[in-house]
């Protein structure tokens, strides 16, 4: 069924009366001027000589894991005696190559013109990674060297201690001995006939037996001498003995006259 225009409500109802295209512009000029009132306002907000800064994002630093540390310098430390200066160079080449040079001191007793060092060229990432390796190779060198040079301090001391040792007992028997002697000469007794009996009583109390022509050392003072022989007379002679001199003395036995009885 078509509907009447009376059952359409009022307020539903289409304005169908004609536009005029003047209507059109005025309402778009007050348009504008709307939007023209609105920039006004936000001017007033924010002056037109100040400029806009951006706010800027804080910046976070990343977590960053500790880089891995070698036992550089507990190695280093190790080949460095008691009051002891390790020397650590590091020069660059002309080529940007690093010569890094360790010259340890030197062990006690050790001389130090043996000292040999540690010498490593590279570049950076070589030595980073490589010195290390380097210093593990030159340690047990290192440690053979001071050792070497302890033992054959102590070898050095040993012997120069016996070859004291030595030398004292030495003197101390020279001592004893040149104490112990007395001063002396010499003595030499000839008989005729040369086959007597020699006796040579000392100034020490020991008596020496001897033989015609035969050197003796006496002690310094008065020998008595005592030559016999059967058949010849006996001869008893006196002689000094001086320190260092030699002394003879000659004994003539006459044989003996006849007995009557």
């Amino acid at each position: 069924m078509t509907a009447l225009a009376s059952d359409v409500p009022a307020e539903s109802a289409l304005d169908t009366t004609p536009v005029d295209d003047e209507d059109i512009a005025e309402e778009e000029d007050d348009t504008d001027a709307s939007a023209d009132n609105d920039d006004d306002d936000d001017d007033t907000d924010a002056p037109a000589d100040e400029p806009v800064v951006a706010s800027a994002e804080p910046i976070v630093m990343p977590t960053l894991d500790p880089a891995p540390i070698q036992p550089v310098f507990a190695g280093l430390a190790s080949i460095v005696p008691a009051k002891g200066t390790l020397l650590l160079a590091i020069a660059k080449l002309a080529s940007g190559e690093l010569r890094v040079t360790v010259q340890p001191p030197p062990a006690p007793d050790e001389p130090a013109e043996t000292v040999l060092p540690l010498t490593v060229t590279g570049t950076v990432e070589e030595l980073d990674t490589q010195f290390v390796d380097a210093f593990a190779a030159y340690k047990p060198s290192r440690d053979y060297a001071t050792a070497s040079a302890a033992e054959i301090a102590r070898q050095t001391k040993v012997a120069a201690d016996k070859s004291r040792s030595e030398a004292e007992a030495r003197r101390n028997k020279t001592t004893t001995s040149t104490a112990s002697r007395k001063p002396s000469g010499t003595l030499t007794v000839t008989t005729t006939p040369a086959n007597a009996a020699i006796k040579i009583a000392a100034n020490d109390g020991k008596t020496h037996d001897a033989k015609s022509g035969q050197k003796l050392t006496l002690v310094v003072g008065k020998a008595t001498i005592t030559a016999t022989l059967a058949g010849h007379n006996t001869k008893l002679a006196t002689v000094t003995i001086a320190n260092g001199k030699h002394e003879t003395l000659a004994l003539d036995l006459p044989a003996a006259e006849p007995s009557l009885f």
